[in-house]
């Protein structure tokens, strides 16, 4: 059993989540996920562990683990607030996202997905979204629901084109688009009245829309 203190079905996920690391060889025989308080998180020091705030996960961090897919009971965890799940070999994602509808922080980078289940766009309170070092040659079309979204990493992937939809990131400060495969880019990104920076380079532009300049 996962020696922590959170009950019922999230212990059960947890523990699934485990079986499967241990499988891989990622955790010894009888070694558990950590289980931390949330104060302690820290996704880029830790690269797995489970964050509880008085019993509830809120935080779970499996990276760089080689799993290509998620237990059944994963979805039992619809308190998360971030997830990060990069350094993996997911090829595809589950279209369930919108169950985790707490979540606030969403790293799925340097994975192998070349698209998006449009479930992730129904995570209404999501601010920080990392797609980054991985397969991507789209977006979701209604990518433009995400209207907390503050921080959109999606560089070094195979991006050409954007979603109709993003000038409907109303709260996006960051956005990140260095290498890809860009010849051009839609007005509508002057739509993003918001945005502090942008990167863009390592792509094939030869100008930019008029729109930015607004």
């Amino acid at each position: 059993p996962v020696n922590n203190p959170i009950p019922g079905e999230q212990a059960t996920a947890v523990e699934d989540l485990a079986r499967m690391l241990r499988a891989r060889g990622v955790l010894a025989e009888g070694q558990v996920i950590p289980v931390l308080p949330i104060d302690r998180l820290d996704i880029f020091l830790r690269k797995i562990g489970v964050y509880e705030d008085h019993g509830r996960v809120v935080g779970l961090a499996v990276q760089g683990s080689g799993l290509d897919h998620l237990p059944g009971s994963f979805w039992k965890l619809r308190d998360l607030r971030l997830l990060a799940l990069g350094e993996n070999h997911f090829t595809a994602l589950p279209d369930r996202f919108d169950e985790l509808e707490r979540l606030t922080h969403l790293y799925l980078h340097a994975n192998r997905m070349v698209d998006l289940p449009e479930s992730i766009t129904g995570l209404r309170d999501l601010e920080v979204l990392d797609l980054s070092h991985g397969q991507l040659i789209s977006l979701p079309e209604s990518l433009g629901r995400l209207n907390r979204l503050a921080f959109l990493y999606a560089s070094h992937a195979r991006l050409d084109h954007l979603p109709r939809s993003l000038a409907g990131l109303s709260a996006l400060r960051y956005l990140n688009l260095t290498d890809n495969q860009f010849c051009s880019l839609p007005d509508t990104l002057g739509g993003l009245t918001g945005l502090v920076e942008l990167r863009l380079y390592n792509n094939q532009l030869t100008e930019l829309p008029g729109s930015l300049g607004n």
